[in-house]
Parts: structure tokens; C-alpha cells; sequence
């Protein structure tokens, strides 16, 4: 088997210490619905509507991103897969990851929220970050923002979820993805503030929180 290259086992060293520090703050895979669960505790979910195939979505990237080839692969494979689970796209900079993942979004008709983590609010994570979220689902259509939209995002955290569904039920494929670029900055939130429950890591909880709540039509990727 041919040796890895110097950039692969950075980007492997990176992807390991980003998954360390997410399990460690509980911010792993969703678990599992256990069979026992009863229908009536689940939300319903959306009516399936016609939408881009993976495969279909993974030759037009392959086309695009002729380099990035298993990394589109990837990643179309799990923005189609079901669930609320993050998913973590993590790299050197300057090599593409946001618009490969703009481009697998758009192939398979999911609509993305964009909040840049680069400019975090130190002082209180988990507004700054609801604030930006609601923001960012305003972008992408005025089926989510409603009246007030300002107003309503000054109000808290408590509209998050219910933004999270409408966004959903005005995509193409019925989902909707918050995407955190620069994740990392905020994240580090946490490594400065461990004692505070408002710190980068509890703004990050509380946003997957509000996507599990949110029907499983939502979730989160960590971009950095």
C-alpha cells in the first residue's frame, strides 16, 4: 500500500483531534431510535418529493472536482443519508472545502444556511449563534423569515427550531443544512471557557438539539 502523503496524514491528524474534541463535549453521532420507540413519540416526517439522486449529484461533482473525487463521494453520501448527525469536513485551507460542499448541497437540491464562525462573539456564543443562524435561514428564502424577522431573532433561542423546519419544508429535497465554516473558531470557545455553560461547545449542543427537534429534516455541518 502506497505511503501517505504529507498532506493526507495532517489532514488525518486533524480530522482525529476535531473528532476527539466534538466526542468529548457530547457532540458525537446521534444515536440510534430504538425499535421500541412508539410511533406516536415520533414527528411525522416530510412527503417525499422528487429530487437529484446521489449517484447523479456525484458525477456532476466528479466533473467539476475532478481531484476531490472520494471526498465528493463522501460527502454527497452523507448529506443524503437520513438523520440529524453532524457531519465534520475538515482540511488545510485554501483547498476547496467550502465550495465542495456549496456544490454537493446545490446538486442535491438541499438548502444550506451559511454562518461564518470567523467573527464569533466572545462573550456570549450561543446567542451570537442562534442570531446568525436565524439570519442565515433568512438568506435563503422569505418563506423563513416570516414578519419581524429582526425582532424575532432578538427574541432568543426558542424560534430556532421552528425556523429549521420551515426551511425545510421550503427545500427542494426537504432539508436543510446550517453550515459553520470556520468552526473551529468558535469551538475554541470552549477550550478557554470549560467551566461556562456559554461557551462555543454549548452553542454548537444547543444548535443540534434544535435539529434533532426540528424532525430530523435538519443538520449541522462543522466546516473547518
Amino acid at each position: 500500500m502506497d505511503e501517505l502523503s504529507q498532506y493526507e496524514r495532517d489532514r488525518n491528524a486533524k480530522i482525529a483531534r476535531n473528532q476527539a474534541f466534538l466526542a468529548s463535549m457530547g457532540l458525537g453521532a446521534a444515536p440510534a431510535v430504538p425499535e421500541s420507540t412508539s410511533a406516536a413519540s415520533r414527528r411525522p416526517a416530510p412527503a417525499p418529493v422528487p429530487v437529484p439522486e446521489a449517484s447523479v449529484a456525484v458525477t456532476a461533482l466528479r466533473q467539476t472536482w475532478p481531484a476531490r473525487a472520494r471526498e465528493a463521494a463522501a460527502l454527497v453520501a452523507a448529506l443524503a443519508a437520513p438523520g440529524d448527525a453532524p457531519i465534520i469536513v475538515s482540511g488545510p485551507c485554501a483547498v476547496g472545502k467550502t465550495g465542495l460542499v456549496s456544490a454537493a448541497a446545490a446538486a442535491l437540491g438541499i438548502t444550506c444556511a451559511w454562518v461564518n464562525c470567523g467573527d464569533a462573539a466572545v462573550s456570549a456564543p450561543r446567542s451570537w449563534l442562534v442570531d446568525r443562524t436565524c439570519a442565515g435561514l433568512d438568506m435563503v428564502g422569505s418563506v423563513c423569515t416570516g414578519s419581524g424577522a429582526a425582532g424575532a431573532r432578538r427574541a432568543g433561542p426558542g424560534t430556532l427550531t421552528r425556523r429549521l423546519a420551515a426551511a425545510a419544508t421550503a427545500s427542494l429535497r426537504g432539508r436543510v443544512v446550517v453550515v459553520l465554516d470556520d468552526c473551529d473558531r468558535l469551538l475554541v470557545r470552549a477550550r478557554r471557557g470549560a467551566t461556562s455553560s456559554d461557551n462555543g461547545a454549548a452553542a454548537v449542543r444547543h444548535l443540534l438539539v434544535a435539529c434533532r427537534l426540528a424532525a430530523g429534516t435538519a443538520r449541522v455541518v462543522l466546516l473547518g
